[in-house]
């Protein structure tokens, strides 16, 4: 990937050296090559973190401009969030929503609803619906998906406003 210099060894401990390793092998890159991939990883990350603080900033301050209360709305909104979601598993629990597919083709159709009705990009929900009806998901994921839903719906209703 880049230039090689040589420094001394870095010690870590077994467990990372292991998750090391399997990373590498997952990657098929080098020890070295796998270190820069991830360093990678993490500046990409911190600058998508960067821009969703500003973008959040931006929000706010509209929101303030027109005299509205932001962080109560954010505070209320996420309750509402909440509310929907267990309302959802317990209708989920409760056998209503007859299968997966089901779901799934429900969540797809208020997606289109929300595209044909205000024009408005629903890339978010979509991604949001494959990470749910894929394979790997865990609670990291889930609570990725929770934040894109969360972050497409209240940028939905603070659009209403402008």
């Amino acid at each position: 990937m880049s230039q090689t210099r040589k420094h001394p060894i870095i010690r870590v401990s077994q467990d990372v050296y292991f998750k090391l390793t399997l990373l590498s092998e997952q990657l098929h890159l080098s020890y070295s090559d796998t270190i820069e991939y991830l360093f990678q990883k993490v500046s990409s990350l911190e600058k998508e973190n960067q821009r969703l603080r500003e973008e959040n900033e931006k929000l706010r301050k509209v929101a303030e401009s027109k005299g509205l209360k932001i962080k109560e709305f954010e505070r209320r909104f996420w309750y509402v969030f909440k509310t929907i979601l267990s309302y959802a598993q317990l209708r989920s629990a409760l056998g209503v929503a007859p299968s997966k597919e089901y779901a799934s083709k429900y969540f797809e159709e208020r997606i289109k609803e929300l595209e044909k009705r205000f024009k408005v990009d629903t890339t978010p929900l979509k991604e949001a619906l494959q990470m749910l009806t894929g394979n790997n998901l865990n609670g990291k994921k889930l609570a990725e998906v929770n934040d894109k839903v969360k972050s497409f719906l209240l940028k939905f209703l603070l659009g209403s406003l402008s």
